[in-house]
Order: C-alpha cells, then sequence, then structure tokens
C-alpha cells in the first residue's frame, strides 16, 4: 500500500491496520504519533530519505514487523517508536540520529541486534528494557548515559562494551539480564546508580578500571549477582553503598580499597562464603549488617580506631584489631 503524495507528515489512518506492505512516498519528513500503531499485520515498510523525525509510538506494537531500515535523513526516533514490535529481529540506527526517546524499543522480544547511532548522547530510560533476545550491545564514543532500566531483564545479554565517554549508569540500567558474564567499567564512570546490575545472576567478573575520577557506587548496585567470583577493586572508588554487594554468595575474598573510610550497612551480607576480607587502615566505620550472615568468614582484621557498630559482624567472627 502506497501513502498518497504530497503530505509531509503521516498521520493515523484506520486502512494502515490491514495493510502488509507500506511505502512512504518521498517528501514526507514527519512520520506522526501513533501513525501505525497497532498495525498487526504489517510485516515491512519503506522510510525515505525525506523523514526526518519518527514520533511517539510511530510503530508500536506491529507484531508482524521483523525488520526495517532507518534512513540517514532522520535525526530523531521518539519514545515508545518501535515499542512492543515482537517480531522485530535487528535494527540499525544511523549516526544522523542524534536523540533516541524513552523505550523506544521496548519489549522487543525477538530484537537480537542493534547497532546505536555514534551521534546519540543518551541512552533513555527504558530503551531497551524486556529486549529478551538481545545478545550483545556497544555504548559507543559519545554516549554519556545509560538510564533508568534501559537494558533491564534482556536476559540473553551476555556482551555489554561501553565507552570512556560514559559517566552515569542509571538505577536497574542492567538489573536482570540474567546472561551476563562479566563487565569491565571504564575509567570515565563517576556514579553507578541504586540496582544498577542487581540480580546478574550470571555475572562472574566486574573489572573497575582505574582513572581520574572518581566513583560512587550506589545501594544494592550489584545485590544479587549470585555467581560473582571476582571484583578488581579501584582506588578511586570513594563509596560504596548499602547492600552494594549483598548475597553475592559466590564471593570468597574481598580486598577493600585504601580509598574508602566506611562500610555501609549490609554492604556485604549474606556473602556466605566469603572467607577474606581485607579491611585497610582508610576504614573508620563498619555499619550495622555490613558483614551479617558471611558464615564462612572465621576472622576479621579492622583498623584499631574504626567502629564496628552493632551487628556488624556475626558472633562467630573473630575481630582482631591492627595499625
Amino acid at each position: 500500500m502506497k501513502n498518497p503524495k504530497g503530505v509531509k507528515i503521516i498521520e493515523p489512518h484506520d486502512y494502515y491496520s490491514r495493510a502488509r506492505t507500506i511505502e512512504i512516498p518521498e517528501g514526507v519528513e514527519i512520520i506522526g504519533e501513533m501513525a501505525f500503531r497497532h498495525c498487526r499485520n504489517l510485516e515491512s515498510i519503506t522510510i525515505p530519505n525525506s523523514v526526518k523525525r519518527i514520533c511517539w509510538g510511530a510503530f508500536s506494537c506491529c507484531d508482524g514487523l521483523k525488520s526495517v531500515t532507518i534512513p540517514e535523513s532522520v535525526t530523531e526516533i521518539g519514545e515508545h517508536a518501535f515499542g512492543y514490535c515482537k517480531n522485530l529481529t535487528s535494527i540499525t540506527i544511523p549516526d544522523s540520529v542524534t536523540k533516541i526517546g524513552e523505550a523506544a524499543f521496548y519489549s522487543c522480544e525477538n530484537l537480537e541486534s542493534i547497532i546505536i547511532s555514534r551521534n546519540a548522547r543518551q541512552i533513555e530510560k527504558e530503551t531497551f528494557g524486556y529486549c529478551k533476545k538481545l545478545k550483545s550491545i556497544i555504548i559507543p564514543e559519545g554516549v554519556t548515559s545509560i538510564g533508568y532500566r534501559a537494558f533491564a531483564n534482556c536476559k540473553g545479554l551476555n556482551q555489554i562494551t561501553i565507552s570512556e565517554t560514559v559517566t552515569e549508569i542509571a538505577d536497574s540500567a542492567f538489573i536482570e539480564c540474567t546472561g551476563l558474564k562479566s563487565i569491565s567499567i571504564p575509567k570515565g564512570i563517576k556514579t553507578i546508580r541504586d540496582y544498577a546490575f542487581s540480580n546478574c545472576t550470571s555475572l562472574e567478573s566486574i573489572d573497575i578500571q582505574d582513572g581520574d575520577e572518581n566513583i560512587v557506587i550506589w545501594d544494592s548496585a550489584f545485590s544479587r549477582c549470585c555467581s560473582l567470583s571476582k571484583v578488581i577493586w579501584s582506588n578511586r572508588v570513594s563509596y560504596l553503598g548499602s547492600d552494594a554487594f549483598s548475597f553475592c554468595s559466590a564471593l570468597s575474598e574481598i580486598r577493600i580499597p585504601d580509598s574508602l573510610t566506611e562500610i555501609k550497612v549490609a554492604t556485604f551480607q549474606d556473602c556466605t562464603n566469603l572467607e577474606t576480607v581485607i579491611i585497610p587502615e582508610s576504614i573508620q566505620k563498619i555499619e550495622p549488617l555490613s558483614f551479617k550472615n558471611c558464615i564462612s568468614l572465621k576472622s576479621a582484621s579492622v583498623p584499631k580506631g574504626a567502629v564496628i557498630q552493632k551487628d556488624a559482624f556475626d558472633e562467630s567472627c573473630e575481630i582482631k584489631r591492627i595499625f
């Protein structure tokens, strides 16, 4: 089915819902809000090089759509533009695109690969959330932040490459990416927010790379990563939040960086296989439940001047004062 010539904006029409193929004519500049939403029979669409903007929900819930080519003329992909396109398997976002809206590809359950524009500056809230078959992702140079739940529940995701221009990973950005086995935190990152990698149950190793900028790791950022056995620390870690590594039951050794001054509430609670913890002289306070239920930890050496608050360790753990 072809669209009428001479129009600049494509708006919703009832006849689209019956179409299997649609060819948008040259000259159209905007694909409007919900223009093809719920076109469940739509299998293919031709977008001309005149289109500059794909608006909110333009192709959302197009169950039959398997692939789409976004031309180099497009500069903006709106919120929910391709959300719930359950049979979409691959997408290339050209370098002309500078803005990708929230949840633009949310719950594209069969999406396996995506190439992100090198001129995008943010990965917005829930952009690729619940893309359960997405296998790998490269966050290109130029992106500065990864938004709230941007890749949440991408259970097939096993490889993430994050560029050094990224400074912040938002709350729950990669929560429940259960296929992820390792992650390298580049030197540009300053903030990892609450639950960013929580419940990544196959995650085995974390490498926090050295750099000039301090990094703050907030509450529960890596909690319940039950396969995590190796953390390469950096002295640029200036804050480690409550429950940051709680229930990481495969951890057997922790070497706390001497850039920290306190261990927060329940930071390592229920790390049941933890046998060795090295606490530096810089630590001034160990808060309640910090090492609670670390049943394999039989002893810990703590700086003389450090305040150990109630229930920081199990009663069975022998505390040795040093320094």
